[in-house]
């Protein structure tokens, strides 16, 4: 797996109200064309990805899943632009995208103690579209968690892996105060904390946004007795 990542910007002093700062290079070339350059880097690794193959789009139900529909529906306007991939799109605020968010946040923990890849050094990539989605967890690191074949080698153990991630989104240290956080016009989780979904900053290319476990609580891919 090849990552190429880019720096287009930050923010300064505020996360939430601060202002994109963009950081990119002009260089005038032939023809009178201007070109812009941005810091990047390329690194290797390998990676996992997860989707659900069914005749019928999967999506989530039960009461969080109203919340997230609600705030995607009528209060996208609460947030800024810069807190979503694509402002224009905000899908973010999908419930299909909190499930997938939400699930891949769970994984890692457990990829993390099965694999030998310390927790930091896996990340995600969310893909939805609000029908359908997946989530690809990867690692890629110049040092010494890089290409050694931790992930690919627990693809055989897969399912139990899953299932024991969707075990694991019942408990938390914190409950019943966690379980108990819902969405409203303005939230950026619902039931998340450091105790149960929350992953380090280099994990989570969502700045640990976008979560709750009571949509896995109420969506799970596994019947009774599965």
């Amino acid at each position: 797996l090849k990552v190429v990542m880019v720096q287009e910007g930050f923010i300064r002093i505020d996360p939430i109200e601060g202002i994109k700062v963009p950081v990119c290079y002009e260089e005038t070339v032939a023809l009178g064309r201007i070109e812009r350059w941005f810091p990047g880097v390329e690194l290797k690794g390998e990676g996992i990805f997860i989707d659900i193959i069914s005749p019928d789009n999967f999506i989530p139900r039960g009461h969080a899943a109203k919340e997230w529909i609600n705030l995607y529906r009528h209060f996208q306007k609460e947030y800024k632009d810069h807190l979503f991939r694509e402002p224009s799109f905000r899908i973010e605020l999908h419930p299909l995208f909190v499930w997938w968010h939400s699930l891949a946040h769970k994984l890692i923990s457990w990829l993390s103690i099965d694999s030998g890849y310390s927790l930091a050094s896996l990340r995600e990539r969310v893909y939805c579209d609000g029908k359908t989605g997946g989530v690809l967890i990867y690692t890629s690191q110049p040092g010494g968690d890089g290409s050694l074949g931790g992930l690919y080698g627990l693809t055989d153990h897969f399912v139990d892996i899953l299932k024991n991630a969707y075990l694991s989104a019942n408990f938390c240290s914190n409950d019943p105060f966690c379980m108990e956080v819902t969405v409203t016009a303005g939230s950026y989780a619902g039931s998340a904390c450091y105790a149960c979904l929350l992953l380090p900053e280099t994990s989570c290319e969502h700045r640990n946004m976008w979560l709750d476990r009571r949509l896995l609580i109420e969506n799970s891919l596994f019947g009774e007795g599965q």
